[in-house]
């Protein structure tokens, strides 16, 4: 039987780094717990021009939250190419990073966020504003971002949003010195070779993705 398509890019099956520390603080089975795939293919990510990955994946995205709120959890790596069956009965599609919670699945990015909100009230900080405009708006940003992904461009590129751009870019300054940000990230290096996969179209995943086809 061949290999799963992409089986390859999971040659490194683990996290590492500072993000391998983290992992094994979170081995003991707790109420909610993170089903993830360490570099995870699919979330908003961009190269600069030095080809350094600057990448928020769907895995880290709840991963930070999880521990920007201190909800107890537990990791679970799962290799999403080969799709095992604990995956599979948390999302029948196969894909990370699902959550489970009191051996309930649960799965979308945004849908799992704000079920952590309302599931964890005490703990903070708070996702959303608590006007309800305000929360509406920030709403359709994070749709935004989450379907479509932002690509930034080059310093003196942005045109009339030249200033807008600059307010991102500040925002993503800010967002990587974060702790959290950095105890949740693996060693560089594995990440872009993988990523070259994907930006380069070769992934057959990402082929899919782009034609509006179901994941491999």
């Amino acid at each position: 039987m061949p290999p799963p398509p992409d089986a390859d890019l999971y040659e490194y099956g683990e996290a590492t780094g500072p993000a391998k520390t983290l992992v094994n603080k979170h081995n003991e089975p707790q109420p909610v717990k993170l089903y993830a795939g360490w570099f995870c293919p699919f979330g908003s990510f961009h190269y600069t021009p030095w080809r350094e990955v600057r990448k928020m994946s769907l895995v880290q995205r709840f991963w930070t939250v999880l521990e920007e709120k201190r909800i107890p959890s537990q990791y679970i790596e799962v290799n999403p190419y080969h799709k095992p069956e604990s995956l599979l009965e948390l999302n029948a599609r196969g894909l990370v990073p699902p959550l489970q919670y009191d051996n309930k699945p649960l799965y979308e990015s945004s849908v799992i966020l704000e079920f952590l909100e309302d599931t964890y009230p005490e703990h903070g900080p708070k996702l959303l504003p608590a006007d309800p405009y305000s929360r509406a708006r920030a709403r359709i940003w994070i749709d935004f971002v989450t379907t479509r992904g932002l690509e930034l461009p080059n310093e003196g590129e942005g045109g009339v949003d030249e200033r807008s751009w600059n307010r991102w870019k500040k925002w993503l300054a800010a967002i990587e010195e974060k702790r959290i940000i950095k105890e949740t990230t693996s060693e560089n290096q594995y990440y872009l070779l993988i990523y070259q996969r994907y930006a380069d179209n070769t992934a057959q995943s990402e082929k899919a993705t782009r034609a509006g086809k179901g994941v491999p």
